[in-house]
């Protein structure tokens, strides 16, 4: 409670509730209460009501899953994925950033979604996650779920009925249906005009996203190639800003580079937080400093070796952005910038001093909290790709069978059919007969069968969007003309013949992991390969968008087995959905049958093996190509000009993207020779480069824009260090000691050393712990069915296990069966007191008595933080390496013996001395903070000021020129009003200028120490 200035001669007071509820009272509304202090703590320990060691430990898990930390890392190891650090700083930078929004801008093959679901992992250990949206293109929608099956999270892709169902659900219900709480959503579906504005049919009103008040409510949403919402009042535009004004958290994701001096990521970061970046001014204003700020951080990251001057360079540097019109608003008066001054004129740094001035440069950039952008040149050296073009004339038989699909293909385009029809010969007919004409003759010969054809029994690409499709009846008859040309083909196929060799190259060479990936757009293709290779005697799988989940998952690890292993897969053929959401990086051949038309396709094929992690130094991709096709001559000559099979040119999607509508257009023109369709070729790969080099030299001018993040990076190897996670033995712990409850009558039984337990329980007690689960919320329907049906469930706490082995249950933070024990711990009102022992050199040998509080942070960044104080029992002094040290040595401690007490005087001393300590360090954080709090709100009132100055001197430059009375007095009033907007906004930021702790204590306990020697 705090006093404030009196009003009207009657004195008021703040009480702080809590850290959201705060609310002020005049004197006579507060009552004092006169009562006796019962210390129930000070009880509890002079009567040694001590709990055990598990029961304490699960207890404090509880407690520190119940009040989230933000210097903690719930997702550390949550999730199906290897531990990257660079992967956690998008979401370190989303904690630290007073509103979760964030625009994540990393190079193709970073891992954006891994990057997005660590994000989602770690938000569903510190509140509620009922409603998820991912927003993305509609050939992404298949990777997005199966990428976020890694995090265990179950998401559906909405059809346009179901979407309907969702809008008219939160009309008539107010809100989003639970069973699309997971939800993906594709933008050429939901900017539809009827799903944004509504439609009226049937005599019933159905609204749109716009319209409906209330709107869903999301917790989280994620949206994918962010670039394509660049457009202010295009329909994605209104998508996203609709939901960036109702959702609690947003991500962006996008590969496409970003330029300062383009409207792109101004548009993103308006859309993301309009109080920071108001308009185009202020953002460039705002941006000002960066340049010279990064130039700093990499003078100090090269230290001598970017010369004698280095350190007078980078103090030169640190000094231009002080001279910015941000610099003098801003960034001269934060301490941060005051001490890197200091240091970098002062003596000569050592390694310690140039650390610290690279963080505390990093956390002055001014996008440091609202954009991350990893480039893979800055985290290490991917694998080498090594591209070799394979060559494979057709046979003569052969040619004069493709001769006849590109007759038969220019008669029906010069027929001006249906563009149904025109798609059905390019994308089947042409492009099969490419990838392998042996086929041909039952693709044809299923299309006579049936009149017509539907796309999704030749290919799962989410690119060609499938309609079934009658051909006319001319059509249907030359079509009967071209299957006789095709149907004496013979079984020769020296394509296959030249694949057969590079397999049987491959699992002859020890030095290779003996596997090859092998892709096809087409599924007669790949059936028919798995028929030729599994005749040859090599052990070969599908994956292809018509295998489940689970199967491809299983496919994928006997891929990885061990060649000498009898389940072990040597040949993986893949349709261009099979592979997403899974990585191949043990896997370093791979081999592209036919090329896709879409150099983005060929990007995310290689993207499989060619990713961080990759075991080899080197990737070898073959790509089979057949002289004198329309996909040797426009195509891959040209997509091997670009680069696109040495280098990742994911980032380039939106330059290439009109170079490729170009190569299409061009391939469908029937009026060229080949000779001219290789000219126009030709000329479309020569402007796509240079716009592709282009791109990327304001790509490296705009290096500037996001500091590394190096201190980021740093941070989360110091949260290991640290231990600032729930670690398996704590999660273990925690479950163990709810199962042995007398109401579950449960343990976890090894069954695979320690990686895998079965969960053991009583039938009442599978009743019991199913209910519990059903009133969690995101309860899992699988989970609480295997319980319900006495099924065994095998689990592991370990996160490289889980991701071997997609089958086990993997336990978690967020994980049901931890929820419920979380749960039940925290319910226990008990006071948490205990008694060990431990073995430390990091003090004296003696009695220490130590608590554990939760620190509740009152600011414009609220916060919380379990501190542990530990005092000694001899003269009552802080004991600072065991404050600091306490939950580590408690995982390695042991009961206390049963003599272990102190008496009721000391017990009141150490309290006292504990309450002390806690006021001093309080006060000392309290301090620390404010200074923080107040850079915070002095950054978002500069930023406010200036959007301020911009607005009122643009109106009033229009009154001074307005001629008009009534112009003049419409301009008078909007200043005024303009004034009183700025005085608001003021007033509210300012409200949050006191910092506040407020202190709860939840444990309390002695600790023996012995030494370590």
């Amino acid at each position: 409670m705090a006093e404030l200035e009196t009003v009207g001669g009657r004195r008021r007071f703040r009480v702080f509730h809590s850290a959201t509820l705060i609310q002020d009272y005049f004197e006579d509304q507060l009552q004092p209460v006169q009562s006796a202090v019962v210390d129930e703590w000070a009880n509890a320990l002079a009567e040694r009501r001590f709990v055990d060691l598990a029961e304490f430990r699960a207890r404090l898990t509880a407690t520190r899953l119940g009040n989230p930390q933000v210097d903690h890392l719930y997702a550390l190891t949550a999730a199906r994925i290897q531990f990257i650090p660079f992967q956690f700083k998008p979401l370190l930078r989303m904690l630290r950033a007073e509103r979760p929004r964030l625009l994540i801008a990393d190079d193709v093959g970073v891992g954006k979604t891994i990057e997005a679901g660590l994000v989602l992992k770690e938000l569903s250990t510190r509140q509620r996650m009922d409603n998820v949206l991912v927003l993305c293109p509609k050939a992404l929608t298949g990777k997005w779920r199966a990428e976020m099956r890694r995090f265990d999270e179950d998401f559906r892709v909405l059809s346009a009925r179901e979407l309907r169902y969702c809008l008219d659900e939160v009309y008539e219900e107010g809100r989003w249906p639970q069973e699309y709480s997971r939800a993906i959503v594709h933008y050429e579906l939901f900017r539809m005009e009827q799903y944004l504005q509504g439609t009226r049919g049937g005599g019933r009103r159905h609204l749109g996203l716009l319209e409906l008040s209330p709107s869903p409510q999301f917790n989280l949403v994620i949206a994918d190639e962010a670039h394509h919402l660049r457009t202010p009042a295009s329909n994605s535009y209104r998508l996203i800003e609709k939901l960036c004004q109702t959702s609690e958290a947003v991500l962006m994701l996008s590969a496409t580079p970003v330029q300062v001096h383009s409207d792109n990521l101004f548009t993103l970061l308006n859309l993301l937080r309009p109080d920071l970046f108001p308009d185009k001014s202020s953002f460039q204003e705002i941006l000002e400093p960066n340049r010279h700020l990064t130039k700093a951080v990499g003078l100090l990251r090269s230290g001598e070796s970017a010369g004698e001057d280095w350190q007078r360079e980078a103090a030169t540097a640190v000094a231009e952005a002080g001279e910015t019109s941000w610099g003098r608003k801003i960034l001269r008066a934060d301490p941060r910038y005051q001490e890197v001054v200091q240091r970098l004129g002062g003596a000569a740094l050592d390694d310690e001093g140039r650390v610290r001035c690279i963080r505390d440069l990093e956390e002055l950039h001014s996008l440091a909290h609202v954009m991350n952008r990893t480039r893979r040149r800055d985290i290490g050296r991917f694998t080498v790709r090594d591209p070799q073009t394979v060559q494979v004339p057709f046979t003569d038989a052969q040619r004069a069978a493709y001769e006849a699909v590109l007759a038969f293909r220019r008669e029906v385009l010069l027929q001006r059919h249906d563009p149904r029809v025109v798609r059905l010969i390019m994308d089947v007919l042409e492009r099969q007969a490419a990838s392998c004409i042996t086929v041909l003759r039952h693709t044809l010969g299923r299309i006579l069968d049936s009149g017509g054809v539907s796309l999704e029994t030749l290919t799962d690409d989410p690119e060609i969007e499938d309609e079934p499709t009658e051909l006319p009846a001319v059509v249907r008859d030359r079509a009967q003309d071209l299957l006789v040309a095709v149907a004496g083909l013979s079984d020769e196929d020296p394509k296959f013949e030249r694949l057969r060799d590079i397999v049987s190259q491959t699992l002859a060479d020890p030095e290779s992991p003996g596997k090859v990936l092998v892709f096809s757009s087409f599924l007669n293709t790949i059936d028919y390969l798995r028929g030729r290779l599994a005749a040859a005697g090599v052990r070969v799988g599908v994956v292809t968008g018509q295998v489940a989940d689970r199967e491809r998952e299983e496919l994928r690890d006997r891929f990885r087995l061990d060649r000498d292993h009898p389940d072990a897969i040597d040949v993986l053929l893949s349709s261009e959905v099979g592979c997403e959401g899974l990585d191949y990086e043990f896997c370093d051949r791979l081999v592209n049958y036919d090329i896709p038309w879409n150099p983005m396709r060929i990007e995310q094929r290689i993207g499989r093996v060619d990713r961080f992690g990759q075991r080899s130094d080197k990737v070898l991709i073959f790509n089979f190509i057949t002289p004198d096709t329309v996909e040797e001559r426009v195509f891959f000559r040209c997509f091997d000009r670009l680069g696109v099979f040495r280098d990742s040119v994911g980032d380039l999607e939106e330059v290439l993207g009109e170079a490729i509508a170009d190569l299409n257009r061009v391939a469908l023109d029937a009026s060229l020779s080949p000779e001219q369709t290789a000219s126009r070729a030709r000329q479309i790969a020569d402007n796509a480069i240079r716009l592709a080099e282009e791109q990327r030299r304001l790509d490296d001018e705009s290096g500037w824009l996001i500091g590394l993040g190096d201190a980021f990076t740093a941070e989360v190897e110091d949260v290991v260090e640290d231990g600032r996670f729930i670690d398996e033995a704590d999660l273990g712990v925690l479950v163990e000691s709810f199962l042995r409850q007398p109401f579950l009558r449960g343990r976890l039984e090894r069954v695979d050393g320690d990686a895998v337990k079965r969960l053991r329980i009583s039938e009442n007690g599978r009743v019991e712990l199913a209910s519990r689960i059903r009133s969690l919320e995101q309860a899992s329907a699988s989970f609480v069915a295997a319980l319900e049906q006495g099924r065994d469930i095998d689990l592991t706490l370990r996160q490289k296990t889980a991701v071997e082995r997609r089958d086990l249950e993997f336990l978690t933070p967020v994980h049901p069966l931890a929820k419920a024990a979380a749960a039940h711990w925290t319910q226990v009102d008990t006071p948490l007191v205990g008694a060990f022992r431990t073995t430390t050199d990091l003090v004296p040998a003696g009695v220490y008595v130590f608590a554990c509080e939760i620190w509740e942070t009152i600011a414009a960044r609220p916060d919380l933080r379990l501190v542990s104080l530990v005092v000694s029992s001899d003269d009552r002094r802080p004991v600072d390496p065991l404050s600091r040290n306490f939950l580590r040595l408690l995982t390695g401690a042991g009961t206390a013996g049963p003599g272990l007490a102190l008496p009721e005087a000391a017990i009141a001393e150490c309290l006292r001395a504990l309450d002390a300590m806690s006021d001093a360090r309080r006060r000392v954080e309290i301090q620390r903070l404010q200074a923080s709090n107040d850079r915070l709100l002095d950054r978002r009132l500069a930023s406010l000021d200036s959007f301020h100055e911009n607005r009122h001197r643009r109106v009033k430059a229009e009154l001074e020129v307005a001629t008009e009375p009534r112009i003049a007095r419409m301009k008078k009033s909007e200043l005024a009003g303009i004034e009183a907007d700025h005085q608001r906004r003021r007033t509210e930021l300012e409200r949050a200028r006191r910092v506040e702790i407020l202190s709860r204590r939840v444990a309390i306990g002695l600790l023996e120490v012995t030494g370590a020697g």
